[in-house]
């Protein structure tokens, strides 16, 4: 009987041991699987730390760039948007200086010119407060405006500018046109920016070699408005110069494009600029002809309320 349990206790043993066995080589294969994973995770995180670390350089190296880039296009921008009225100002100013030389100097002329003058002032100074508003993201402070009127406040100083470019400048106003809801500064330095950049685009009809062409292409801007089927009201601006590719439609309103050689690829993308923060948008097409119309479209104003019956 003691044998019987003697060679039991050996069996129930051998059969401890090899189970002990098997589970010592589980154990020791799933310590190694974790501490394979583990080394695994190890060099992930120091992939995952690295790539961090260099996302962080990129996003660091980005914002510097960044930055750079909006101080650039601050500093083109305020130049682009004074140089029109401190011109007009140094003009108007050579001109008082010649006339106070006569003897009897036109004192209704130099009245005119000095009046010019603080008119143009007060414009630079509006113009840069605009820009350090549109550099704090301000709100433009709309109120309610006429396009045609904004048109025909801007005209002294657009046919100005144009004959002394040599060019012909025709307004083709459409009456009874909605009013819009915008800023009237904003709204007369995209006009400005569109003339210029007509003026501009201009400046290469005289590089034509069909002189035949040249004379019936007298460099002419058309400054329309309209209202559009939808009830919106429009400007249009048209040259007849030299036009915009079709692969350059869209990239001319990128700040710093252009494919003049002495601009600065900055007037357009303020237009689209101004155009947007009204809730307008602003297109370019090629003439039949010659050219290209720039047209920007508004959001008509709502009607005015009538007055209550009494």
């Amino acid at each position: 009987m003691n044998d019987v349990i003697a060679l039991g206790a050996l069996s129930l043993s051998a059969i401890a041991l090899s189970w002990l066995a098997y589970r010592t080589k589980t154990l020791g294969a799933t310590v190694g699987t974790l501490k394979a994973e583990r080394d695994a995770l190890d060099a992930q995180h120091r992939r995952s730390a690295s790539e961090s670390t260099r996302i962080r350089d990129m996003r660091a190296s980005l914002s510097d760039e960044m930055r750079a880039t909006a101080v650039e296009e601050l500093a083109a921008s305020l130049a682009h948007e004074i140089a029109q009225p401190l011109s007009a100002i140094v003009l108007d100013g050579q001109a008082c200086l010649r006339w106070l030389n006569h003897p009897h100097p036109p004192l209704h002329e130099i009245r005119e010119c000095v009046e010019r003058i603080v008119d143009d002032g007060h414009r630079t100074a509006e113009t840069i407060q605009r820009i350090r508003a549109r550099v704090r993201r301000a709100e433009p402070q709309p109120v309610r405006v006429a396009l045609n009127e904004v048109l025909q406040e801007l005209a002294p100083l657009m046919e100005r500018e144009t004959a002394a470019c040599g060019t012909r400048l025709a307004f083709e106003l459409a009456p009874a046109l909605p009013d819009v809801l915008a800023d009237p500064v904003l709204l007369q330095q995209l006009v400005m920016n569109l003339m210029q950049n007509a003026l501009e685009a201009m400046r290469g009809i005289e590089d034509i070699e069909d002189h035949d062409s040249i004379e019936a292409r007298a460099p002419t801007i058309i400054v329309s408005t309209e209202t559009t089927a939808s009830g919106d009201p429009a400007i249009a601006l048209s040259d007849n110069g030299p036009g915009v590719a079709d692969e350059d439609r869209e990239r001319v309103f990128e700040p710093f494009f252009t494919t003049k050689t002495r601009a600065a690829g900055i007037g357009l993308s303020i237009c689209r600029f101004v155009a947007q923060a009204h809730g307008g948008e602003i297109v370019v097409h090629g003439n039949a002809g010659h050219g290209a119309t720039f047209t920007v479209t508004f959001p008509a104003a709502a009607p005015r309320a009538r007055p209550a019956a009494t």
